[in-house]
């Protein structure tokens, strides 16, 4: 028979042991365990257009007008804008990574790619790696542009955009892009500044800058992200 102590030794070993398999099970059964709502499988990022622009010699801008067609947010996205000369050889590349909000048709940008003496003659983009997730918390800044004032033929080219904070919270590092379309629906010039602080209702005043006058211009178009 067991004596007293023995008896609490063996009490002890058993709360022990029966904590340790609860650990395990807990492991097992949750951390070890699939998770019941796998990663959604989204349609492919449609590409609207690819462009280059020039914008000095020996270097250009890219960019690319994309569009999610899902309901739910693409976390990462890798691409890559491949540069060739007029004889289709490749003379840049140029690669990134970028996000994309559920239904959210954005702008890709990347300036100042270097082509050194090669003239450009296509550009070619491509989307590949996109991890989709189901985020309910991502939303688009809601941003009123209120008035629009082109200088494109001076000798400083620029146009100057007032806008508004419609959010009802106050935004931070907000990229602006403009794209500037030509008559027949082509872009012919791109420029993006960064907005650091956007007050609720807050207004202000954007410039978008280029390096050389910009003819042609028919219309423009602005994101923010």
């Amino acid at each position: 028979m067991l004596g007293w102590a023995q008896r609490r030794k063996l009490a002890v070993f058993l709360v022990l042991f029966v904590l340790v398999v609860a650990a395990s099970a807990f492991f097992v059964f949750k951390i070890l365990k699939p998770s019941a709502h796998p990663p959604p499988e989204g349609k492919n990022l449609s590409v609207l257009w690819t462009r280059f622009f020039e914008v000095r010699d020996g270097f250009v801008d890219a960019a690319a007008l994309v569009e999610n067609p899902n309901n739910f947010k693409v976390e990462r996205l890798v691409y890559s804008f491949k540069i060739y000369d007029k004889n289709n050889i490749l003379i840049a590349i140029k690669e990134g990574e970028t996000f994309a909000g559920p239904w959210e048709k954005f702008v890709i940008f990347e300036p100042n790619i270097g082509v050194t003496e090669r003239v450009p003659g296509r550009i070619v983009m491509d989307v590949k790696n996109a991890v989709f997730v189901e985020d309910f918390s991502y939303f688009s800044p809601k941003i009123d542009v209120l008035s629009t004032e082109k200088f494109l033929d001076d000798f400083s080219p620029r146009i100057l955009l007032n806008i508004k904070n419609r959010n009802d919270k106050s935004l931070e590092n907000t990229q602006s892009t403009i794209v500037v379309y030509g008559e027949n629906k082509n872009a012919i010039a791109i420029s993006r500044t960064k907005i650091p602080f956007l007050g609720i209702d807050e207004e202000k005043s954007l410039v978008f800058t280029w390096p050389k006058a910009v003819n042609g211009a028919f219309s423009i178009e602005v994101f923010f992200r």
